[in-house]
């Protein structure tokens, strides 16, 4: 029984090696998957170009910085964002994200500067990469070739024939799964490998040993995505009795978990957790800005004219002291201003911490109103393999939306240091005596740590289970489905 188990694997495995049907799918799965790889490196190095790039200048201007001024312009100081190296097989949201930030700026931090911001067309059409490719174009290469296991082979009248040896129905359905099974592998992983070698050689790509570990884990992910609809062409194909019908359902099937599902689960998401448009978030901030600017006024309107009125009083007293020692009466007229400038760098203090305590408000309330809905969408939709194998693999990457709002959380904390340590340099005038390269290496050091695998791999395995769950609900769908099955 074992010999004959093994002589119908490899039956299914010579029959498949030796279609036109593979070969053709070989090919094409071939140069798509070493063409993505191509392009996610060339991408990956000339971000890492730019990026190195930027960071250069902002160094050459801080070496040192020609005036203290730079510290306070909003093209100063930066903050600039590196690409991230797996971005070579799953682009996630690395060209529609900001890449650059100035934490000096006075309304709410965010990231500008995206490949897609200067480029709109590549808005229009996305990126190509490994993780499209698996999700779209290997997914229906997988029904492809098992959409006809078993009702090609009754259509053949072959299944009449072969279960008339005494062959259990058992061994025959466990040696045609195993048989495509294993020809899948050898159709998809073949040119998998050839783009791992390909990015391990492209010049500009140095991987380590936490990106390969990520890698695999990626490729673990991909395969089992693969499988999902593998078997489910082996069920469907048990549970009909022609090929084209078997098609057509899976064909649905397809349409429904990859494109419709996804879709559906947006529309539903924004319906059940609305959110309110951006362009009334900047009105709110303007009016708040405007009322603020009018309500600090009224505060220090009177604070003003009496300082005023101390130190008119205070230079006509003074008056007399500018012929008889110049040098002194500069430095009584100095600290006479600097009380008046000590009030107005209060006054623009105060005004700025109003306006960015209650941006940061706003932008949180905003920001827990766009995870909710954002949350909502990714757990209807994860009853799709296709939303599964999105989230997952861009978790493990560390180019999906998560990655970069850690991101852009840490920019927003780091502005209030970075503002802080601004708003002393301009209260302490002795801190602006000093050399302008003193002043640099004072600059509170931005630090931000990616996500660990650990913490990509726990998040996760609800994707990994999902479809390890469906992989194993479509296998045994389809045993059972052909111990039934009529032959004739």
């Amino acid at each position: 029984m074992g010999e004959m188990l093994n002589d119908i694997i490899k039956k299914e495995v010579l029959e498949n090696l030796l279609s036109h049907k593979f070969l053709f799918i070989f090919i094409l799965c071939s140069v798509l998957i070493l063409f993505s790889i191509y392009i996610g490196a060339s991408d990956y190095v000339e971000s890492k170009r730019q990026h190195d790039a930027n960071v250069s200048a902002l160094n050459e201007r801080m070496q040192p910085p020609s005036t203290v001024d730079f510290f306070f312009e909003w093209e100063g100081f930066r903050i600039y964002r590196p690409p991230q190296i797996l971005r070579t097989v799953v682009a996630g949201v690395e060209d529609s994200a900001g890449r650059g930030s100035n934490p000096n700026k006075q309304h709410e931090t965010s990231l500008t500067e995206s490949k897609n911001g200067s480029n709109t067309i590549f808005t229009l059409f996305g990126s190509l990469d490994i993780m499209f490719a698996v999700k779209f174009i290997l997914s229906l290469f997988a029904l492809f070739f098992a959409y006809d296991a078993v009702s090609g082979e009754k259509e053949k009248g072959t299944l009449k024939l072969m279960l008339a040896n005494n062959l259990s129905r058992a061994r025959l359905i466990s040696g045609k799964i195993i048989g495509n099974y294993v020809s899948m592998l050898l159709l998809f992983l073949t040119p998998l490998l050839m783009g791992l070698v390909l990015l391990s050689v492209f010049p500009g790509i140095s991987l380590n040993g936490g990106d390969w570990t990520r890698i695999l884990f990626i490729f673990i992910m991909f395969l089992l995505y693969i499988s999902v609809f593998f078997t489910l062409g082996i069920f469907v194909s048990a549970l009909t009795t022609r090929s084209s019908t078997s098609f057509l359902i899976l064909l649905f099937f397809w349409i429904a978990l990859v494109i419709i599902v996804p879709g559906v689960s947006v529309i539903v998401a924004e319906h059940f957790r609305p959110v309110p448009a951006s362009s009334l978030i900047v009105a709110q901030k303007s009016s708040f800005r405007e009322q603020t600017l009018t309500n600090i006024s009224t505060e220090y309107t009177p604070k003003m004219r009496e300082l005023s009125a101390v130190t008119q009083q205070r230079q006509r007293e003074l008056q007399p002291l500018a012929k008889e020692d110049p040098r002194r009466y500069q430095e009584e007229i100095m600290k006479v201003t600097e009380e008046s400038r000590k009030l107005t760098l209060a006054r623009e203090q105060e005004t700025d911490d109003r306006i960015s305590a209650y941006n940061a408000q706003l932008d949180r309330d905003y920001q827990l109103k766009k995870n909710a809905r954002r949350n909502l969408a990714k757990n209807l939709s994860r009853i799709s393999p296709a939303s599964a194998l999105t989230f997952g693999s861009m978790t493990l990457a560390r180019t999906g939306t998560d990655e970069y709002d850690r991101f852009l959380e840490t920019t927003r904390a780091y502005r209030w240091l970075y503002r802080k340590w601004s708003a002393s340099l301009r209260m302490d005038t002795s801190l602006l005596s000093r050399p302008i390269d003193e002043i640099s290496t004072t600059i509170p050091q931005f630090e931000f740590t990616p996500e660990s695998f650990g913490e990509s791999l726990m998040r996760t395995l609800p994707d990994f289970a999902l479809m390890a769950a469906m992989v194993i609900i479509f296998l045994t769908g389809a045993y059972f489905a052909f111990l039934r099955y009529d032959v004739r």
